[in-house]
């Protein structure tokens, strides 16, 4: 009876290490700091979808099935290891990102003429910024304001957004590149609150 009861726990922790497995790679891939929103992107994250969706069954399923002696408390280890992945799901879907907060200011690339390739800059009151090189892509991390300067996180702008500096100076209309004025953009605040 103890080998089919150590059988029947191995047989559901088989049952819901897909969870875990397919709710970390979710994690990895679904960046709401980084988001792009192409018909290839879709495709991945409906397939993600689709995928967590059926291994969360079979983890609810070895959670709760009924026990040898039919009690229907669900099984404890598989509960708080589906548990655990679950709220890594709500966490990435409602709190992890940068794109939270009160707008402050609104900007645009100054110099680009062509509407369809429209660059845009988001500063949040909460030292949330989001910068959009196109109409598709979208990339969030933190800013910091020192008096008329703001200084956005080197290392988002270094990986993302190449065309931007790291440091801008707040003018009425503008924020000014402090570094490399000619080849940086330019932003021509539209929106101050």
């Amino acid at each position: 009876m103890k080998k089919f009861l150590v059988v029947t726990l191995y047989k559901r922790l088989l049952l819901t290490l897909p969870f875990v497995i397919v709710t970390a790679g979710y994690y990895k891939i679904d960046n709401p700091d980084e988001m792009c929103n192409s018909p290839l992107s879709a495709i991945i994250f409906l397939a993600i979808y689709c995928i967590l969706f059926l291994t969360g069954i079979l983890a609810f399923t070895a959670t709760f099935r009924k026990r040898p002696r039919d009690k229907p408390t669900p099984e404890p280890i598989s509960l708080s290891i589906s548990s655990i992945a679950l709220l890594l799901i709500i966490y990435n879907l409602t709190l992890r990102g940068h794109r939270k907060g009160d707008e402050w200011i609104h900007a645009k690339n100054k110099n680009l003429t062509d509407v369809q390739e429209s660059q845009d800059l988001t500063l949040r009151k909460n030292g949330n910024f989001t910068f959009c090189p196109n109409f598709d892509c979208a990339f969030s991390s933190k800013y910091e304001r020192v008096g008329d300067t703001i200084i956005f996180d080197k290392e988002m702008i270094d990986k993302v957004a190449p065309e931007m500096t790291t440091a801008y100076l707040l003018k009425a209309d503008k924020l000014i590149p402090l570094f490399d004025t000619v080849n940086k953009i330019t932003f021509k605040i539209q929106d101050a609150k």
